[in-house]
């Protein structure tokens, strides 16, 4: 059998080989050691390693830095739960004062059983947020954020919502639920908090269907700023509301926030405003402007399907000596019964029309004939002509009727028809016819002859 000094195997040269491989072994260790410190190093969270028994095994300098007045506790195989304990007694830990030992309790107990995410205030004011989970070996693993600029931002969010005047609320840009919704906005619909919450915005939007809504609240959210909106009020009243929308995160979800400015007298009032534009402020009825205008529309239509028109212009017989005798309420009565009169004797495409003190026009639109025009004018005459009630004065008056016609092919009594025909003319004409009724005894009508 050959001896290990002839084989070259002697014990000190096999303990030399041991070493080589584990200072190498050791070498290479400490390389990876190394790497993993870098890389641990350059994140911009703060990483901790605790073993089973909750002592320090490794940690980087993001969280040395968040822990910054208890770093100089920070060693390997030292308790996370004695760091815990000094900084609570340093006063490290605002939460925790007042209720030193409930708070350890609180805090010992997520670390021995992590579930989710909690956040962490500490004494120089930044707020933490912590995210742990146990190793296979009964370890934890600690993930440490500064959410302290989250956190500002969300406080002066929360500063601008809650107390603004304007109706705002938050709501998922995918199913459109509402997640937030500020005083105002509770106030101005009438919802509880708790209903607001559980509504989505198709719920208080009035006039918009689901693909709308998705539609608006998508990629083109910008371009909606201003744009009208009509909402329900929890009691159904319909609101016009301008809305002002933003794209943001909330609470970790794609959302839009919405301010909506109540808008609705702002259109009652344009409402009004173009109405009396246009109609007559005593009797409401259309006034001539808007005469005009329908009557330019109707002559356009002559010129395009020869549909015939005739304008009757009416005067009331007798109306200043109503006003002279009962005084001007009274003759404003007598003005708006009139009106009344004259539109229950029309059809409804016709216009009655008021053009200024005791004088009226009715624009009579589809003319077959001037016998149809004629049979008009009778039962103008005869509703004027039965006695008005005015406050328990029995009133009778008259009324004198000039009419033109504009047609292609109705021949006769009319206005010859011409490319040139305006609405001035038709006026003008029906107003000389009515002279020539006046001046024929009054409380009756007559067509214009050219």
């Amino acid at each position: 059998m050959p001896s290990p000094r002839q084989n070259g195997d002697s014990p000190s040269a096999a303990l030399d080989a041991a070493r080589a491989e584990a200072d190498a072994a050791i070498e290479q260790a400490r390389r990876a050691h190394a790497r993993l410190r870098n890389a641990l190093d350059i994140l911009p969270e703060g990483i901790v390693f605790l073993d089973h028994e909750g002592r320090y095994i490794l940690w980087n300098k993001q969280y040395a830095e968040i822990y910054k007045r208890s770093a100089d506790l920070f060693r390997p195989g030292a308790r996370l739960e004695d760091t815990l304990r000094v900084g609570v007694a340093r006063g490290d830990y605002p939460d925790a004062i007042g209720r030193e030992e409930e708070w350890l309790t609180e805090r010992l107990a997520l670390l021995k059983s992590p579930r989710g995410r909690h956040e962490q205030r500490l004494a120089d004011g930044r707020c933490i947020l912590i995210e742990e989970c146990q190793t296979s070996d009964g370890g934890v693993i600690g993930l440490r954020v500064d959410i302290t600029e989250m956190k500002q931002r969300e406080e002066s969010f929360r500063l601008l919502f809650d107390g603004n005047p304007v109706p705002m609320f938050v709501c998922d840009r995918a199913s459109h639920t509402v997640l937030a919704v500020n005083d105002a906005a509770v106030e101005h619909y009438g919802y509880s908090r708790d209903r607001f919450m559980a509504l989505t915005l198709g719920d208080i939007h009035a006039d918009a269907a689901r693909g709308d809504l998705t539609e608006i609240l998508g990629a083109a959210i910008e371009l909606q700023a201003g744009r009208t909106w009509k909402h329900r009020k929890a009691d159904g009243a319909p609101i016009d509301v301008a809305i002002f929308p933003r794209r943001l995160t909330y609470q970790n979800r794609a959302a839009t926030l919405i301010a909506a400015i109540d808008i609705t007298e702002r259109k009652r009032a344009e409402a009004r405003v173009a109405f009396m534009a246009h109609h007559d402020a005593l009797t409401a009825l259309p006034n001539r402007v808007l005469l005009r205008l329908r009557m330019e529309e109707m002559l356009a239509r002559l010129r395009r399907t020869g549909e015939s028109l005739a304008v009757l212009c009416i005067d009331l017989d007798n109306f200043k000596t109503v006003n002279d005798t009962l005084g001007h309420p009274f003759g404003d009565l007598l003005l708006q019964a009139v009106a009344d009169r004259l539109r229950a004797v029309v059809r409804e495409p016709d216009t009655v029309a008021r053009l200024g003190g005791d004088e009226f026009a009715i624009l009579q639109t589809c003319v077959a004939g001037p016998d149809e025009v004629g049979a008009l004018a009778q039962r103008v005459l005869a509703a004027i002509g039965e006695p008005f009630d005015l406050d328990g004065h029995h009133v009778c008056i008259g009324a004198s009727i000039g009419i033109a016609v504009a047609s292609q092919e109705i021949a006769g009594r009319d206005v010859a028809y011409s490319d040139d025909a305006d609405a001035n003319r038709l006026l003008k004409s029906s107003d000389m016819a009515l002279y020539r009724a006046k001046a024929d005894g009054r409380n009756t009508f007559r067509f214009f002859e050219a």
